[in-house]
């Protein structure tokens, strides 16, 4: 069976496949850094649409920044929430409830909220 497709059904693909390799690179980069776990899902999703814009010139995905975004949140939203959901938010749960450990055996000898200068 062939399947006859337009040129802007062409570019439409060509556009989704490069921008799917790009959120997962931004996946990837997003990831690493130290501050991740101080990242709601909102900031998330905003800092890998960020990654991907900033690649949009080498790969002639045109010049509106808004329209990419709204692409990435449309077609690639389910994609990045349940790497967020699956990856991110275990990982991070993991080392708060690591940090509460370590809390168990300080102990400062000073009361907040209190007078210690008496």
């Amino acid at each position: 069976m062939k399947v006859v497709i337009t040129e802007s059904q062409f570019n439409f693909l060509r556009r989704y496949e490069i921008l799917d390799r790009l959120v997962i690179q931004a996946i990837e980069v997003v990831q690493e850094q130290d501050d991740i776990c101080d990242y709601s899902f909102k900031d998330f999703i905003e800092e890998i649409k960020w990654q991907v814009s900033d690649n949009k010139d080498e790969h002639k995905l045109g010049d509106d920044i808004d329209f990419l975004h709204d692409l990435i949140g449309k077609h690639f939203y389910k994609q990045i929430k349940d790497y967020y959901d699956n990856e991110i938010t275990p990982r991070c749960e993991e080392e708060y409830n690591n940090d509460d450990d370590d809390d168990d055996d300080y102990y400062s000898g000073r009361l907040y909220g209190v007078d210690n200068n008496q």
